[in-house]
C-alpha cells in the first residue's frame, strides 16, 4: 500500500518529504496510473542499446480514454518488457502503462495498450516515451486540442535527450517524481538536466582517473514552496547531506552568544553537507548585515566539499543581493533554480492530484467544473503570488464543508452508495466555489476605504496609488514588460484622530489583495517601543519590531520623536531611522513602512536625511475633519450600538460638536475627541439617568428607554467630556507701534 499524506501540526511537511525520501518510498503525489507500470528503474550501460525501438506511434482519445497504438522494429518476444510513459509539457506525468503478453498479437509487430490517468487531457502538447527493460527507447510528441491528438514529431532517445540523462543519473525517483509534480517547475527541471550532465561528465573523467571540472554547489532556489526546495538537494546534490538554517535563528540578537559564534558553529560542521538557508530576510535586519558578512567571507574561501542553497520569493531574493553584491558572484547565473508557472493547465493538474492524495476522485462534470474554475480566475490568483497555497486553501475549505456536509446528508437519509458516495466530488459540490480571492479582496478593501466619513481628497490620492500598483501588476502576470516596482511606503502627516492609523489598517487589506503584502496587518509603534536603554537594547527592539512587520503595514506614530532635532549621531532614535534605511532601499520588501506625525515635525525629521525623503513616494495629508463630518461620524458610532436620538438630542449633538470645533486647540482630537464624547459622554450620561430607576425596588427600564438618547444626555455630556479650549496666553502682549496709547 503506498504511503499516505498525511500533515499535522506536529508533524511538518518539511520532515515528511525528507522522511519519504531518504528512505526512497512510495511517492504520495504520484496517480495511481503509476500502479499499472511493472517496469523497474534498472541500472544500465551508458552504451547499451534497446533491443527493440518503435518506429510508429499513434494516439487515440476516445470517451476520455486514451489508446496507444505502436509499431516495433520487429516481432515482440515474451522477453520484451515495454512500457508507455507519457508527460505533459511541464513534465508532469499523465499516467503509464505496461504491455503485457496478451496484448500482443502472435507474430506481428504491434499492439495496442491503453493508457489510464487521474487527471484531465487538456489541450496540450504531450510526450508519449516508450521503454524497454526500463531503458527508454524512442519519444512521440503529441498535439491534443481536446478532442483528437496530433503527432508533432518523433526521435529516438539518445545521450542528448532528457530521458536518457534522467535515467542514466540515477536520480532519487521519490524526488524526482514529487518535483514533476509540482506547478511551475518546468523551469527549475531543465535546469536539473542541464546541472546533472555536468556531473555526469566528473564521473566519467573519474573513471578515467582525471580531475573533475570544477562545478558549484552553491544554488538559489527562487519559489514560495517546500516541495521544491525540499527536492532539489536529493537530485543536484545526492551526495551530500542537508543541514537547514534558519537565518532568523543565526541574526536573532542574544545576550547569551555573540552572531560570530553562531556563525562559526554552523560551519564548523559544514564538511560534506549542502547548508540550505531558509529565512533569507532576516540577513537584511540591522543585525544580520554581520551575519551576511560572515557567510559571504566563508563563500569567499571556497567551497570544496559543502555547499549552499539560498531559499526564498524572487523578490527576497533580488533584495539580498541588492543590499550583498558582493555575495551574488559566489552563485553562478545557471545555479539559479526558478519557480515559474507557465499556465492554468499546470494548476488543473494539481488541483486533480490534491483531490488523489486525499482520497478523493471528481466526476467528469466536476472536473470540468473545477478546471473552468482555475482557468477563470487564473489571472487572480497569479496576482496573489502564492497559487498553490490558494488551491490548497479553497479544496482544503471544500472538502471539509459543501463536501463533508452532503456525505453527511447522503448517509443520514440512507441514500450512499457505498465508497463512491464518501470519495466523489460532484459537480453540485463546485456551486459558488471561487479562487479570485484578489479581486474580491481588492473591491472590499476598497470598499471599506471608500466607507469612512470625509478624506475625499485623499481617498482619491490613495485609490489612484492604489489602482496604478494593481495595473502594473496585472502587466507583469500577463508576461508584458513593466519597470521595476517603486516601494510603496507612505508618509501620513496630521493631527491626531484625523484617521491615519484606520486608513493604515485599510491600505494593509488593499496590498495583501495585490499579492504587495503577504499578511496585511497593522503593526503599530512609536519611539518608546523602539528606542532602548542601554547598548544593544535598541538593536534589540528594532529586529524584533520588524520581524513582526515582515508581511505587514510597520506603522510609526509620532516618528518625528526618532530626531532629536540636532542630528546626533549617538541619540539611540538615529539608530532606527538608519535601520529602516536598509527595509526602505529594498525595492520590494514585504512591507510597507507609514510614518505618521504632526506636519512640521515630519518635514524636520525628513530634511535630517535627504535621501530618506526620497524612500517615500506617497506623502499624504489628513485634514482636520468638518463639524459635519464630525457629526456623520457619531451617528454612525450611535447607530452601530443601536442607539437611538430624539430630534432635540439630533440638534444638541450637532450644536455641541460645531463647538467644539469653533474653540479647538492644535491638540484637539477630531474622530478621538467625538469617539470619547459618545462612549464616556453621552454613553455614561444616559447610564446615570437610568441608574436611579434599576436601583429602586423593582425598578425596570424599557428596551426604548435603553436605546434613546434624549437632548439632556448630550447637554450632561458636554459637561463631562469638554472639547480642549483654546489655551489664554499668560503675561504681556506686545502693542504693535501704531496702536493707540491706552
Amino acid at each position: 500500500m503506498k504511503n499516505k499524506y498525511v500533515y499535522d501540526e506536529e508533524q511538518s511537511l518539511d520532515c515528511f518529504l525528507d522522511d519519504s525520501i531518504s528512505k526512497e518510498s512510495r511517492n504520495p503525489f504520484e496517480c495511481r496510473a503509476e500502479d499499472s507500470c511493472q517496469c523497474g528503474d534498472d541500472d544500465c550501460t551508458a552504451g547499451e542499446v534497446a533491443p527493440i525501438g518503435v518506429n510508429c506511434c499513434k494516439v487515440f482519445f476516445v470517451a476520455g480514454f486514451v489508446t496507444v497504438s505502436l509499431r516495433f522494429s520487429r516481432h515482440i518476444t515474451a522477453d520484451d518488457r515495454i512500457s508507455v510513459r507519457c508527460h505533459n509539457s511541464c513534465y508532469q506525468p499523465m499516467g503509464s502503462a505496461t504491455l503485457h503478453t496478451g496484448d500482443v498479437p502472435d507474430g506481428r509487430p504491434y499492439a495496442k495498450v491503453h493508457l489510464y490517468s487521474d487527471y484531465p487531457w487538456l489541450p496540450d502538447e504531450y510526450y508519449f516515451v516508450t521503454y524497454c527493460d526500463s531503458t527508454p527507447t524512442d519519444t512521440f510528441t503529441m498535439a491534443f486540442d481536446g478532442k483528437k491528438f496530433g503527432r508533432t514529431g518523433c526521435h529516438p532517445v539518445t545521450r542528448h535527450s532528457a530521458e536518457w540523462v534522467v535515467k542514466e543519473a540515477d536520480f532519487n525517483q521519490t524526488a524526482w517524481k514529487i518535483l514533476r509534480c509540482t506547478p511551475g517547475a518546468r523551469p527549475i527541471i531543465d535546469r536539473v538536466i542541464d546541472y546533472t550532465k555536468l556531473r555526469m561528465v566528473n564521473r566519467w573523467r573519474s573513471e578515467h582517473q582525471l580531475a573533475p571540472v570544477a562545478v558549484s554547489r552553491n544554488f538559489v532556489v527562487e519559489t514560495p514552496n517546500m516541495l521544491v526546495h525540499t527536492t532539489l538537494p536529493h537530485l543536484i546534490c545526492p551526495e551530500l547531506g542537508v543541514k537547514k538554517v534558519d537565518c532568523n535563528e543565526l541574526c536573532e540578537p542574544r545576550v547569551t552568544s555573540d552572531v560570530t559564534e553562531r556563525v562559526n558553529s554552523v560551519f564548523d560542521c559544514v564538511n560534506g553537507r549542502l547548508l540550505k538557508l531558509t529565512a533569507i530576510t532576516a540577513l537584511l535586519s540591522p543585525s544580520g548585515a554581520k551575519v551576511a558578512s560572515l557567510i559571504t567571507a566563508r563563500l569567499a574561501l571556497g567551497a570544496i566539499d559543502w555547499g549552499m542553497m539560498l531559499v526564498g520569493t524572487s523578490k527576497e531574493v533580488e533584495a539580498l543581493f541588492d543590499a550583498y553584491p558582493s555575495m551574488r558572484q559566489f552563485f553562478p547565473a545557471g545555479n539559479f533554480f526558478v519557480q515559474q508557472i507557465g499556465g492554468s493547465n499546470e494548476l488543473v493538474h494539481y488541483a486533480h492530484s490534491y483531490l488523489a492524495r486525499h482520497d478523493f476522485v471528481p466526476t467528469a462534470a466536476a472536473s470540468d467544473c473545477l478546471r473552468g474554475i482555475i482557468e477563470r480566475d487564473f489571472a487572480d490568483i497569479m496576482l496573489h503570488g502564492d497559487a498553490i497555497g490558494d488551491i490548497n486553501h479553497t479544496l482544503q475549505q471544500l472538502i471539509s464543508g459543501q463536501v463533508s456536509r452532503r456525505i453527511f446528508d447522503e448517509y443520514g437519509s440512507g441514500s450512499a452508495d457505498g465508497r463512491s458516495s464518501v470519495s466523489t466530488i460532484e459537480e453540485r459540490d463546485l456551486a459558488g466555489v471561487s479562487l479570485a480571492g484578489t479581486r474580491e479582496d481588492f473591491a472590499e478593501s476598497m470598499a471599506g476605504l471608500n466607507a469612512l466619513v470625509g478624506l475625499a481628497e485623499l481617498k482619491e490620492s490613495i485609490a489612484t496609488a492604489l489602482h496604478k500598483v494593481r495595473f502594473e501588476a496585472l502587466r507583469r502576470s500577463a508576461g508584458l514588460s513593466t519597470r521595476r516596482a517603486m516601494p510603496c511606503h507612505f508618509i501620513f502627516t496630521g493631527n491626531p484622530g484625523t484617521g491615519k492609523t484606520t486608513v493604515a489598517r485599510q491600505l494593509g487589506k488593499v496590498l495583501r489583495s495585490l499579492g504587495l503584502l503577504s499578511r496585511g496587518e497593522v503593526i503599530c509603534t512609536e519611539r518608546s517601543r523602539l528606542v532602548g536603554r542601554y547598548i544593544g537594547e535598541t538593536e534589540q527592539n528594532i529586529n524584533a519590531v520588524l520581524q513582526e512587520a515582515r508581511g505587514n503595514v510597520l506603522f510609526i506614530d509620532e516618528a518625528y520623536t526618532l530626531y532629536d532635532g540636532g542630528g546626533d549621531r549617538k541619540d539611540y532614535g538615529m539608530r532606527v531611522i538608519e535601520s529602516l534605511l536598509t527595509v526602505l532601499a529594498q525595492p520590494e520588501p514585504d512591507m510597507v513602512v507609514v510614518l505618521a506625525g504632526y506636519e512640521r515635525e515630519m518635514d524636520a525629521m525628513l530634511k535630517m536625511n535627504p535621501g530618506m525623503e526620497g524612500r517615500f513616494p506617497y506623502r499624504l495629508r489628513f485634514p482636520d475633519y468638518s463639524a459635519s463630518e464630525l457629526l456623520d461620524i457619531a451617528l454612525k458610532q450611535l447607530g452601530e450600538c443601536d442607539y437611538l436620538l430624539t430630534d432635540d438630542a439630533h440638534t444638541a449633538l450637532a450644536e455641541a460638536i460645531e463647538a467644539a470645533v469653533a474653540h479647538k486647540s492644535h491638540t484637539f482630537g477630531n474622530a478621538r475627541w467625538v469617539n470619547n464624547f459618545v462612549e464616556n459622554g453621552i454613553v455614561s450620561s444616559l447610564a446615570n439617568r437610568l441608574a436611579p430607576r434599576l436601583a429602586a425596588d423593582g425598578g425596570t427600564v424599557s428596551l426604548s428607554d435603553l436605546c434613546t438618547v434624549t437632548a439632556a444626555d448630550v447637554r450632561t455630556a458636554t459637561a463631562l467630556v469638554a472639547p480642549a479650549a483654546v489655551p489664554r496666553r499668560i503675561g504681556f502682549a506686545q502693542v504693535p507701534a501704531n496702536s493707540p496709547a491706552r
